[in-house]
């Protein structure tokens, strides 16, 4: 079974002004109004897909994120830094995430 213990996101802030969340090691996507329900979504989602994978290998069937995320995500020049999930069990081992704002208009 595929496991993940780190996972870089990438936010992006869209032209219309909605937030995007782009996973690069899984192509698990989200998104939301301001980049706080932007993480609290994301992490929603991954806990589901955490959830999946202990049942069913879905991790090894989810590819990486495109190659223009993994390009934006180097040139991304913003980083969130935190100790603490949004959402937490102590049944799951969530992956360690990190995350980098990039503005689409960069794209």
């Amino acid at each position: 079974m595929k496991t993940i213990k780190e996972l870089r996101v990438l936010f992006i802030q869209e032209e219309n002004g909605w937030w995007s969340a782009q996973a690069l090691e899984l192509d698990i996507a989200a998104q939301a109004k301001t980049p706080t329900d932007l993480r609290y979504e994301f992490e929603k989602i991954l806990m589901a897909y955490v959830v999946l994978n202990q049942k069913e290998d879905v991790f090894a069937k989810l590819g990486e994120a495109p190659k223009e995320y993994w390009d934006m995500y180097e040139h991304a020049e913003l980083e969130i830094v935190s100790d603490r999930d949004v959402i937490s069990s102590d049944a799951l081992e969530m992956p360690k995430r990190e995350i980098k704002i990039a503005s689409a208009l960069a794209a």
